[in-house]
Protein backbone atom coordinates (compact mmCIF):
# COMPACT_ATOMS: atom_id res chain seq x y z
CA UNK A 1 0.00 0.00 0.00
CA UNK A 2 2.77 2.38 1.01
CA UNK A 3 4.77 1.48 -2.11
CA UNK A 4 1.80 2.25 -4.34
CA UNK A 5 1.31 5.60 -2.62
CA UNK A 6 4.97 6.50 -3.12
CA UNK A 7 4.76 5.59 -6.80
CA UNK A 8 1.64 7.75 -7.19
CA UNK A 9 3.36 10.72 -5.53
CA UNK A 10 6.41 10.31 -7.80
CA UNK A 11 4.23 10.13 -10.91
CA UNK A 12 2.33 13.26 -9.88
CA UNK A 13 5.58 15.09 -9.11
CA UNK A 14 7.08 14.11 -12.46
CA UNK A 15 3.95 15.24 -14.27
CA UNK A 16 3.98 18.59 -12.49
CA UNK A 17 7.68 19.07 -13.24
CA UNK A 18 7.06 18.27 -16.89
CA UNK A 19 4.20 20.77 -17.12
CA UNK A 20 6.36 23.42 -15.46
CA UNK A 21 9.19 22.71 -17.91
CA UNK A 22 6.86 23.02 -20.88
CA UNK A 23 5.47 26.30 -19.54
CA UNK A 24 8.95 27.75 -18.99
CA UNK A 25 9.98 26.74 -22.50
CA UNK A 26 6.83 28.35 -23.93
CA UNK A 27 7.56 31.62 -22.09
CA UNK A 28 11.20 31.62 -23.26
CA UNK A 29 10.15 31.00 -26.88
CA UNK A 30 7.59 33.78 -26.73
CA UNK A 31 10.12 36.25 -25.31
CA UNK A 32 12.59 35.28 -28.05
CA UNK A 33 9.92 35.86 -30.71
CA UNK A 34 9.14 39.28 -29.23
CA UNK A 35 12.83 40.17 -29.36
CA UNK A 36 13.04 38.98 -32.97
CA UNK A 37 10.03 41.06 -34.02
CA UNK A 38 11.44 44.16 -32.31
CA UNK A 39 14.91 43.70 -33.85
CA UNK A 40 13.61 43.17 -37.40
CA UNK A 41 10.75 45.66 -37.24
CA UNK A 42 8.07 43.00 -37.71
CA UNK A 43 4.64 42.57 -36.11
CA UNK A 44 3.99 39.57 -33.86
CA UNK A 45 0.66 37.96 -33.07
CA UNK A 46 0.23 34.75 -31.05
CA UNK A 47 -2.95 32.77 -30.37
CA UNK A 48 -2.71 29.93 -27.87
CA UNK A 49 -3.80 26.36 -28.46
CA UNK A 50 -7.38 25.70 -27.34
CA UNK A 51 -10.08 23.05 -27.80
CA UNK A 52 -7.89 20.98 -30.09
CA UNK A 53 -7.06 23.95 -32.30
CA UNK A 54 -3.34 24.49 -32.90
CA UNK A 55 -1.43 27.43 -31.51
CA UNK A 56 -0.74 30.01 -34.22
CA UNK A 57 2.30 32.26 -34.26
CA UNK A 58 2.22 34.98 -36.90
CA UNK A 59 4.94 37.40 -37.97
CA UNK A 60 4.28 40.03 -40.63
CA UNK A 61 5.86 43.04 -42.26
CA UNK A 62 4.99 46.47 -40.89
CA UNK A 63 5.92 48.29 -44.08
CA UNK A 64 6.47 47.60 -47.75
CA UNK A 65 5.00 44.43 -49.22
CA UNK A 66 2.70 42.95 -46.59
CA UNK A 67 4.00 39.38 -46.34
CA UNK A 68 2.97 37.09 -43.50
CA UNK A 69 4.67 34.07 -41.94
CA UNK A 70 2.65 31.70 -39.81
CA UNK A 71 3.54 28.65 -37.73
CA UNK A 72 0.75 26.31 -36.60
CA UNK A 73 1.52 23.67 -34.04
CA UNK A 74 -0.10 21.44 -31.42
CA UNK A 75 2.00 21.32 -28.27
CA UNK A 76 3.15 17.88 -27.03
CA UNK A 77 1.28 16.51 -24.05
CA UNK A 78 4.52 15.47 -22.33
CA UNK A 79 8.06 16.90 -22.31
CA UNK A 80 9.11 14.03 -24.59
CA UNK A 81 6.04 13.91 -26.81
CA UNK A 82 5.84 14.94 -30.43
CA UNK A 83 3.46 17.43 -31.93
CA UNK A 84 0.97 16.86 -34.72
CA UNK A 85 -0.80 19.01 -37.27
CA UNK A 86 2.17 21.31 -37.75
CA UNK A 87 2.95 23.58 -40.67
CA UNK A 88 4.95 26.74 -41.30
CA UNK A 89 3.82 29.04 -44.11
CA UNK A 90 5.00 32.20 -45.77
CA UNK A 91 2.73 34.09 -48.13
CA UNK A 92 2.75 37.46 -49.79
CA UNK A 93 1.01 39.30 -52.62
CA UNK A 94 4.35 39.72 -54.40
CA UNK A 95 6.15 38.49 -56.39
CA UNK A 96 3.58 37.09 -58.80
CA UNK A 97 3.53 35.21 -62.11
CA UNK A 98 0.29 36.60 -63.55
CA UNK A 99 -0.09 34.23 -66.47
CA UNK A 100 1.22 30.95 -65.06
CA UNK A 101 1.69 28.67 -62.06
CA UNK A 102 5.00 27.36 -60.71
CA UNK A 103 5.62 24.71 -58.03
CA UNK A 104 9.13 23.94 -56.73
CA UNK A 105 9.52 20.99 -54.36
CA UNK A 106 12.07 18.48 -53.11
CA UNK A 107 13.74 16.28 -55.68
CA UNK A 108 13.36 12.52 -55.69
CA UNK A 109 9.57 12.56 -55.32
CA UNK A 110 8.19 10.55 -58.24
CA UNK A 111 4.64 11.49 -57.29
CA UNK A 112 5.28 15.23 -57.15
CA UNK A 113 2.84 15.90 -59.97
CA UNK A 114 0.06 13.98 -58.19
CA UNK A 115 0.92 15.58 -54.86
CA UNK A 116 0.83 19.05 -56.37
CA UNK A 117 -2.57 18.34 -57.91
CA UNK A 118 -3.90 17.09 -54.58
CA UNK A 119 -2.50 20.04 -52.62
CA UNK A 120 -3.62 22.72 -55.07
CA UNK A 121 -6.96 21.36 -56.24
CA UNK A 122 -9.47 23.55 -54.45
CA UNK A 123 -12.29 21.15 -55.33
CA UNK A 124 -10.83 18.11 -53.54
CA UNK A 125 -11.80 18.52 -49.93
CA UNK A 126 -10.14 21.87 -49.38
CA UNK A 127 -6.64 20.58 -50.11
CA UNK A 128 -5.60 23.97 -51.48
CA UNK A 129 -6.02 25.25 -47.96
CA UNK A 130 -3.48 22.71 -46.71
CA UNK A 131 -0.72 24.13 -48.88
CA UNK A 132 -1.62 27.76 -49.46
CA UNK A 133 -3.26 28.54 -46.13
CA UNK A 134 -6.28 29.72 -48.09
CA UNK A 135 -8.36 28.49 -51.01
CA UNK A 136 -6.87 28.79 -54.47
CA UNK A 137 -8.36 31.73 -56.36
CA UNK A 138 -10.42 31.59 -59.51
CA UNK A 139 -7.31 32.66 -61.42
CA UNK A 140 -5.32 29.64 -60.18
CA UNK A 141 -7.90 26.85 -60.40
CA UNK A 142 -7.91 26.57 -64.23
CA UNK A 143 -4.11 26.21 -64.19
CA UNK A 144 -3.91 23.21 -61.88
CA UNK A 145 -4.55 20.58 -64.54
CA UNK A 146 -1.97 22.24 -66.78
CA UNK A 147 0.94 21.61 -64.40
CA UNK A 148 3.67 19.49 -65.98
CA UNK A 149 7.14 18.41 -64.90
CA UNK A 150 9.90 20.75 -66.09
CA UNK A 151 13.68 20.38 -66.39
CA UNK A 152 15.11 21.29 -62.99
CA UNK A 153 18.50 22.00 -61.40
CA UNK A 154 19.93 19.46 -58.95
CA UNK A 155 18.17 19.33 -55.60
CA UNK A 156 14.66 20.30 -56.66
CA UNK A 157 11.74 19.19 -58.79
CA UNK A 158 9.70 21.70 -60.77
CA UNK A 159 6.13 21.76 -62.04
CA UNK A 160 4.81 24.64 -64.13
CA UNK A 161 2.21 25.59 -66.69
CA UNK A 162 4.86 27.36 -68.80
CA UNK A 163 8.63 27.14 -69.19
CA UNK A 164 9.86 28.92 -66.04
CA UNK A 165 13.51 29.00 -67.14
CA UNK A 166 12.71 31.90 -69.46
CA UNK A 167 11.33 33.99 -66.61
CA UNK A 168 13.36 33.08 -63.52
CA UNK A 169 16.86 32.09 -62.43
CA UNK A 170 16.00 28.55 -61.37
CA UNK A 171 19.63 27.68 -60.60
CA UNK A 172 19.88 30.39 -57.95
CA UNK A 173 16.53 29.40 -56.45
CA UNK A 174 17.64 25.75 -56.31
CA UNK A 175 20.95 26.82 -54.73
CA UNK A 176 19.12 28.62 -51.90
CA UNK A 177 16.91 25.56 -51.30
CA UNK A 178 19.88 23.15 -51.40
CA UNK A 179 21.81 25.25 -48.87
CA UNK A 180 18.77 25.32 -46.60
CA UNK A 181 18.09 21.58 -46.93
CA UNK A 182 21.75 20.61 -46.44
CA UNK A 183 21.52 21.85 -42.85
CA UNK A 184 18.30 19.94 -42.19
CA UNK A 185 18.21 16.19 -42.70
CA UNK A 186 14.44 15.87 -42.16
CA UNK A 187 12.55 15.62 -45.46
CA UNK A 188 9.70 17.62 -43.91
CA UNK A 189 12.13 20.56 -43.60
CA UNK A 190 12.44 20.90 -47.37
CA UNK A 191 10.23 23.76 -48.52
CA UNK A 192 7.60 23.74 -51.22
CA UNK A 193 7.38 27.01 -53.18
CA UNK A 194 4.36 28.14 -55.20
CA UNK A 195 4.27 31.19 -57.47
CA UNK A 196 1.29 32.29 -59.51
CA UNK A 197 -1.40 34.94 -59.94
CA UNK A 198 -2.17 34.71 -56.20
CA UNK A 199 1.36 35.72 -55.27
CA UNK A 200 4.16 33.84 -53.56
CA UNK A 201 3.82 30.97 -51.06
CA UNK A 202 6.30 28.74 -49.24
CA UNK A 203 5.51 25.91 -46.83
CA UNK A 204 7.32 23.55 -44.48
CA UNK A 205 5.62 20.36 -43.37
CA UNK A 206 6.29 21.04 -39.70
CA UNK A 207 5.71 23.75 -37.13
CA UNK A 208 8.45 26.19 -36.12
CA UNK A 209 8.74 27.07 -32.46
CA UNK A 210 12.10 28.82 -32.09
CA UNK A 211 12.79 32.41 -33.06
CA UNK A 212 16.01 31.41 -34.82
CA UNK A 213 14.25 28.85 -37.03
CA UNK A 214 11.43 31.27 -37.83
CA UNK A 215 13.85 34.02 -38.80
CA UNK A 216 15.80 31.64 -41.05
CA UNK A 217 12.57 30.46 -42.71
CA UNK A 218 11.42 34.04 -43.40
CA UNK A 219 14.86 35.04 -44.68
CA UNK A 220 14.82 32.07 -47.08
CA UNK A 221 11.40 33.07 -48.43
CA UNK A 222 12.48 36.70 -48.85
CA UNK A 223 15.70 35.62 -50.58
CA UNK A 224 13.79 33.39 -53.04
CA UNK A 225 11.38 36.25 -53.64
CA UNK A 226 14.25 38.58 -54.51
CA UNK A 227 15.66 36.07 -57.01
CA UNK A 228 12.21 35.72 -58.62
CA UNK A 229 11.89 39.51 -58.97
CA UNK A 230 15.30 39.96 -60.61
CA UNK A 231 15.04 41.16 -64.23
Amino acid sequence: MLTGLIILVVVIACGFAGMLWLRQREIANHEAMQALAARRGWSLNVSNQSLGRPAVLRLSARSGVHWQAEARRLAPTTPFGGATGQTTDFRGPEPIWPEALLVIGPSGRDALVDQAHQMLDGTSGGSAQKLLGQAASAAVLPMIDQLTAQPAPDGVSILATQDPSRAFDLKDIAKLIREWSAQRANDMSQPIVILGPDGFRMRLGHGTSSAEQMEQFIDLALAIGRVIERP
